[in-house]
């Protein structure tokens, strides 16, 4: 965008399509003056100390990275952020459009006086962001495009711009309010700039002043949400999201954060709660231009109506706190950190480290924790399952009852900086396993076919970290189906190991009988009459009636002897013969 003027009058037209430099030089070569509005690359490289971008987390990591910008850095970046599907802020058309504007002009007309007069007219008074960083606020939560550094100018440019790079201007005229946007509406700077046009370049102008820009003199309050920043200065009137600023207060909302800075050392401020929450307020006094001293009062609990109030009369006071809304400020709170002189260039926050090695304890845990900060450490804060935040008192913690901790903390230093979240979950488990098997004690299985076997463990809180099955010594599956002909008779013994994450076990011993019965033997009979093994119906049907009708099993024991290898195979024969003599010993007391 570029105005020109001509005989008194403005004329503005906003360039959708891109400038090209040639044209640019043919449309202002007979223009008697010209004012221009887009950034030139001396405006990003001034000093290497304003016009940078520094401690942004750039990838949502939580890590605050730190740069510095050049020009084509600077230009990266916003063609990097203008890329980026999260944010729409970035006007890449103008910054191109700006760089054709001044290859074509900086050098011919505007930087060099004698070619051509040049005056610049730039506002003092607004307070204007020079330097921003995310940072890390209370409780560990991030906050985006913190204002690091104010300077004088016009809410959006500071006033050092109108000398940087452009130091060959006949005479710098400061206007003693003024916005950004507004800028070319007020009234004197239009009598002033067709002061300028006409050679009455001394006629004063109310509102238009020479010599050197002001500095800031006031205060800088900022609020992270959940609340609405109200400032009320020494003649009444109030700044606020729907006021915005007056006479003596800017104010503008940059995302989550609200800002106001008072040009006078008696006003009130008034947090207005917009959800439930914790909220931190930020006072930074500037002096002749110098930040001097910074209060903050961190983690504000609020809620919907809640009221929260500061008065200031030179010095901040404490907070009176009416959590309900109801008029009653039943809370009142000084200020977490008062800083000043060295420890106001501090923007690194401590370093949080703890001395936890491991996740689950089947014993009293305590956990060291410490915090290091060249400016030294305020204090530790830490809530443990999402509870309400408390200080931490010495330098550890201990966790003796049985339970699930999930830990966070973070520590403050003197420079009111926040560490990012020390994060850990810990579980103490002193109780073993419980262990759950389909398996009785001294349960009697029949040595036919096979028999399943279903083990498992419950731990409620740090669950299950091992279970094993053993038969008689030897490894088995937890869960499956056990041949019983391939067991002798008798006694086996199954263990069941269980062991949780903390290290706690449980072990169940169960004693199993294979054993086997008339019922078995019949069952056999069929199995080998089906299969082949007994080749005669009538040695079948005999065996079977014998089975049904004797009472011991001597008649069955003789007719499978005489008809071994005959008529039932030596195997098939064997078998039965082994089963009946288990039998007669496990359930007769007659020996063969």
């Amino acid at each position: 965008m570029f105005n020109s003027w001509k005989t008194g009058f403005l004329y503005s037209r906003l360039l959708d399509t891109p400038l090209d430099e040639n044209n640019v030089k043919s449309v202002l070569r007979n223009f008697s003056s010209i004012y221009q509005l887009l950034p030139s690359r001396d405006y990003f490289n001034y000093g290497l100390t304003v016009y940078y971008e520094e401690g942004f987390d750039t990838n949502d990591d939580r890590k605050i990275q730190g740069r510095i910008y050049d020009y084509s850095g600077m230009k990266e970046w916003f063609y990097g952020r203008d890329a980026s599907p999260q944010y729409n802020d970035v006007n890449i058309a103008m910054l191109d459009n700006a760089e054709v504007f001044h290859a074509a002009l900086d050098k011919m007309i505007i930087t060099d006086n004698s070619l051509v007069e040049g005056y610049m007219i730039a506002s003092d008074r607004q307070a204007t962001p020079v330097l921003l960083r995310d940072y890390i606020g209370s409780r560990g939560k991030k906050h985006e495009n913190k204002v690091e550094e104010l300077e004088a100018g016009d809410g959006t440019v500071p006033t050092v711009s109108a000398t940087n790079g452009q130091s060959n201007h006949n005479q710098i005229f400061y206007v003693n309010d003024g916005t950004h946007g507004g800028l070319l509406k007020l009234e004197p700077v239009i009598q002033k700039t067709i002061n300028i046009l006409n050679g009455d370049l001394n006629m004063p102008v109310d509102g238009i002043r020479n010599g050197d820009p002001s500095k800031l003199n006031g205060y800088y309050a900022y609020a992270a949400c959940p609340v609405d920043l109200y400032v009320t200065d020494s003649e009444g009137q109030v700044a606020g999201p729907e006021t915005w600023g007056t006479d003596m207060i800017n104010y503008w909302i940059n995302g989550e954060t609200k800002h106001a800075f008072v040009h006078d050392n008696n006003f009130e401020i008034d947090l207005k709660g917009s959800g439930a929450g914790l909220a931190d307020l930020i006072i930074e006094r500037y002096e002749n231009g110098e930040k001097t001293e910074r209060y903050s009062y961190f983690a504000i609990p609020t809620a919907e109506e809640s009221d929260v109030r500061l008065t200031v009369s030179g010095v901040p006071q404490s907070l009176l706190i009416d959590a309900e809304g109801d008029g009653v400020y039943e809370t009142t709170v000084a200020p977490d950190n008062v800083a000043s002189g060295s420890a106001l260039e501090d923007t690194t926050g401590p370093i949080v480290t703890c001395d936890l090695n491991g996740t689950y304890f089947n014993q009293d845990v305590t956990v060291n924790i410490s915090a290091n900060d060249e400016s030294g450490i305020e204090k530790i804060m830490y809530t443990i399952n999402d509870a309400y935040w408390s200080e931490l008192e010495g330098s550890s913690l201990t966790f003796n009852q049985e339970g699930q901790y999930k830990t966070s903390l973070c520590a403050l230093d003197k420079a009111g900086n926040w560490s990012e979240l020390l994060e850990f979950t810990i579980f103490v488990d002193k109780t073993a396993p419980v262990i759950v098997t389909n398996l009785s004690n001294r349960m009697e299985i029949e040595r036919f076919g096979s028999f399943t076997i279903s083990n498992s463990a419950i731990d409620q809180l740090s669950g299950i970290a091992q279970l094993s099955t053993t038969l008689d010594g030897q490894i088995i599956k937890n869960e499956g189906s056990i041949d019983t002909e391939t067991l002798p008779f008798g006694n086996h013994t199954i263990i069941i190991t269980a062991t949780d994450k903390a290290g706690n076990t449980a072990s169940s011993q169960i004693i199993i009988k294979i054993t086997a019965s008339m019922s078995t033997l019949g069952k056999l009979v069929d199995r080998y009459y089906q299969s082949g093994e007994i080749n005669n119906k009538v040695v079948y049907h005999s065996l079977k009636l014998k089975l049904d009708h004797e009472i011991t099993l001597l008649p069955f024991m003789i007719e499978v002897k005489a008809v071994r290898g005959i008529h039932i195979t030596k195997p098939a024969a064997d078998k039965l013969l082994e089963y009946s003599e288990w039998i007669i010993k496990d359930k007769y007391s007659c020996k063969l």
